[in-house]
């Protein structure tokens, strides 16, 4: 949910998530590899502005989200990517 709040519909991110299970997969593939929609990589070391544009995505440091957090995260997406 706290993604959601900047992602769904593409409130104050570019980057659209939704419930949809394209989404989840779509996460789960790209969760642990070292890319810019890796979950890992954005979580904890955030996102640049795009040119031109205010929106970025802040990250999130151990006292935000701890590692337990992120994990859960991840066993939530593989869970809802089965479905």
């Amino acid at each position: 949910l706290s993604c959601l709040h900047c992602h769904e519909d593409q409130r104050y991110a570019f980057f659209e998530l939704n419930n949809a299970q394209t989404t989840f997969r779509f996460m789960k593939k790209h969760f642990r590899k070292y890319t810019p929609y890796s979950a890992y990589q954005v979580i904890r070391y955030g996102t640049s502005p795009v040119p031109g544009k205010r929106a970025y995505m802040p990250n999130y440091t151990l006292e935000k989200m701890s590692h337990q957090q992120v994990e859960d995260l991840r066993a939530y997406i593989q869970q809802e990517a089965k479905r």
